[in-house]
């Protein structure tokens, strides 16, 4: 079997996971195949389909990297504005127990970047996870740092 036959065959195996998807409309995403790497072009409607895509490609066997060139572009009349995007966030950063206060956001043209410490890491994840799922975002940075406030003591360095 020559390279383009195989790169044809990941082609449609990516698209197929990507039909198969609920979280993805897989009519506005374009899959090609170059020597193991995907790249998905076109355009979604919202961030966390984005990611969706991305996680569906690299189900596919033998997809060894992704490269996401798609674009948000959301769909109809409701384009969010920063300040309608800001005020969500700000309202399940709140509400999130699980989120220290420490934790930050801030919406330019879509785009939401996160700031802050946290002692976990599962506290990060928790405060990006909603943000993906929010409409008129386009994507998110996460720049949250992980400080633990418990330090070795030294009986748990030396051994």
């Amino acid at each position: 079997m020559n390279m383009g036959t195989t790169e044809r065959t990941t082609e449609v195996a990516v698209m197929r996971e990507l039909e198969r998807d609920p979280k993805v409309c897989a009519a506005h995403i374009g899959v090609t195949a170059r020597g193991g790497a995907i790249v998905l072009t076109g355009n979604v409607s919202t961030h966390a389909e984005r990611l969706a895509a991305v996680i569906a490609a690299e189900r596919v066997c033998g997809v060894r990297s992704v490269a996401n060139e798609m674009e948000v572009r959301l769909r109809g009349a409701s384009i969010g504005q920063d300040a309608d995007i800001a005020e969500t966030i700000s309202r399940q950063l709140h509400w999130n127990t699980l989120v220290p206060e420490t934790v930050e956001a801030e919406v330019q043209k879509g785009f939401v970047t996160l700031r802050g410490t946290v002692e976990w890491s599962y506290q990060r994840d928790e405060a990006e996870r909603p943000i993906n799922l929010i409409e008129g975002v386009y994507g998110v940075t996460n720049l949250i740092t992980i400080e633990p406030s418990a330090k070795p003591g030294p009986t748990d360095t030396e051994h």
